[in-house]
């Protein structure tokens, strides 16, 4: 028993393989807590005004909030069980998770930053680099966890289908 891992077969529970929810939400906090602090740097050297500095603060946290969610609603599908399937590395519902994720946070976060705008003072000019600085980088975060686990699960599935059965 000394370095054996359990294998995993087509019949276990495949919901959610390859959809990595954990390590995308870590990397979103993450991300928009580095991009705070940088903000924060900037105001402190620059000495932005209260309104401006708020503004992009409110950029950020908007787009924080939409990737968030995208996340959650790609956890969701990933989870959904259809007929077919359960097949071995469960690949076409962690497609189309990696498919939900992206485009609910291409659609949530530019709606959360107009109404936010509308609904609260704040600077246009700011508000607007908050939430494409921000979105930018922590898309660039989130994708590349992404594609590594979806590099990995695709290797996964692929090694267990040449496997012959015993």
């Amino acid at each position: 028993m000394t370095g054996s891992v359990p294998q995993r077969t087509s019949g276990e529970n495949d919901a959610g393989v390859g959809f990595p929810t954990i390590a995308l939400l870590l990397t979103t906090v993450v991300t928009s807590a580095v991009l705070f602090g940088a903000w924060s740097l900037v105001n402190i050297g620059a000495d932005l005004p209260p309104e401006r500095y708020k503004s992009v603060v409110l950029g950020l946290l908007v787009s924080a909030v939409g990737h968030i969610v995208g996340t959650l609603v790609g956890a969701l599908l990933a989870a959904l069980r259809v007929d077919g399937a359960a097949k071995i590395g469960n690949t076409n519902s962690t497609m189309t998770a990696y498919l939900a994720t992206m485009v609910v946070r291409f659609l949530c976060t530019p709606v959360l930053a107009v109404s936010l705008y509308f609904a609260l003072p704040a600077e246009p000019k700011a508000l607007l680099i908050g939430v494409a600085a921000s979105y930018l980088v922590i898309l660039v975060a989130d994708s590349a966890i992404l594609f590594t686990a979806m590099r990995a699960s695709t290797r996964g599935s692929a090694g267990s289908r040449s496997t012959p059965l015993a």
